[in-house]
């Protein structure tokens, strides 16, 4: 959070905890006020960043946020006054409080939860524990409770499945039953699917090889850039490859086939604009993010 008022950008991080704050009142001009807290707030975090040594924990950041919350401040502020104390009269309170971890994408919420008295007949609050939201990308996100002896876990089964998941499932299942089916009988899978598949001279299969082609690159757009899309076809190519490493001699004796009774470049010139048009489509790509 940032202060957006007479001290623009000073980091106003509030934390409800209360822990042994020193707070050096002494090196503002007079007493502290509601008028000049910001400056009270940025010096506290500045003294205390300075003085630190080492790199900061989660600790050592909720420990320098606690003593500039509004509690913290409305004790400090004068309160010699026939109004009685300031802490007493005042509403303004840390409604929540958050501490976010980027490189482990969490996100730690404490809301405020009531007033109580403390001991020392001091005002405090009554604040929720923290409750740790994690991301987990493409896939949802769990939510757990702060304290260790309780936790709240929201599955991904009430959320509707991602196109983009549901292709992944589709595959996956294709590959099992493929699996499956050649493990039962190895003709089964070429009678009943690749006998079909390559049927005739093949125009119909490419014509639907490229129907189903738009449709997934449509779906995949809305997640992944068309650089992250054509990278992952490099993962793909090198399984094909894998798969069909064992049959080389087959492979070898179909592309000399190909290649020796036949135009490539004339007879497989649909699938040759696509590749170079999608080629090109990821080489502007590249050079506009790496050159702006």
């Amino acid at each position: 959070m940032t202060y957006s008022g007479p001290f623009p950008n000073t980091p106003l991080l509030e934390h409800p905890i209360k822990y042994d704050c020193e707070s050096k009142v002494e090196d503002i001009p007079g007493a502290v006020t509601i008028e000049n807290n910001a400056f009270w707030r940025y010096r506290e975090l500045s003294d205390r960043i300075a003085a630190h040594k080492g790199g900061f924990s989660r600790d050592d950041i909720l420990a320098s946020n606690a003593c500039v919350n509004i509690i913290e401040l409305l004790n400090q502020i004068d309160v010699g006054t026939a109004g009685g104390a300031v802490t007493a009269q005042a509403n303004a309170r840390t409604v929540w409080h958050s501490l976010y971890d980027q490189h482990a994408g969490e996100k730690e919420i404490s809301f405020y939860l009531g007033e109580e008295n403390q001991a020392n007949g001091a005002l405090g609050e009554r604040r929720s524990d923290y409750l740790i939201y994690t991301l987990e990308p493409f896939s949802g996100g769990a939510v757990h409770g702060g304290a260790q002896d309780r936790s709240i876990s929201v599955t991904n089964w009430e959320k509707p499945m991602s196109l983009t998941t549901l292709l992944a499932l589709i595959t996956a299942v294709i590959v099992i039953v493929k699996l499956l089916m050649v493990r039962k009988s190895q003709g089964l899978w070429f009678n009943t699917v690749t006998s079909r598949y390559w049927k005739g001279s093949g125009t119909v299969t490419m014509l639907l090889s490229l129907v189903a082609a738009s449709i997934a690159l449509v779906i995949l757009l809305q997640e992944l850039t068309i650089v992250q899309i054509w990278a992952c076809l490099f993962f793909s190519m090198a399984l094909v490859s894998m798969a069909l490493a064992p049959f080389a001699k087959y492979m070898l004796e179909a592309e000399k086939n190909w290649f020796a009774e036949e135009n490539v470049l004339k007879k497989g010139w649909v699938p040759l604009v696509v590749w170079v048009g999608f080629s090109v489509w990821v080489l502007i790509a590249i050079l506009r993010d790496t050159f702006g």
